[in-house]
């Protein structure tokens, strides 16, 4: 009987450990995307001001 009890134990933890792997995982892709938004953001914004630099630097 105790070693079903530790079994079920070890089954659980393992259980709960590959749940917060995944967590992590599913964080650092959130994290990954929202860099990556925020650096086309940005691009989109410097492409911007660079044409309206230009279109300045003809008048």
């Amino acid at each position: 009987m105790e070693n079903e009890e530790l079994l079920a134990k070890v089954d659980e933890l393992t259980r709960l450990a590959a749940q917060t792997t995944d967590k992590k995982e599913e964080l650092a892709n959130k994290a990954r995307t929202q860099v990556l938004e925020e650096r086309q953001d940005r691009e989109a914004v410097e492409d911007n001001l660079y044409g309206a630099r230009d279109k300045l630097a003809v008048l």
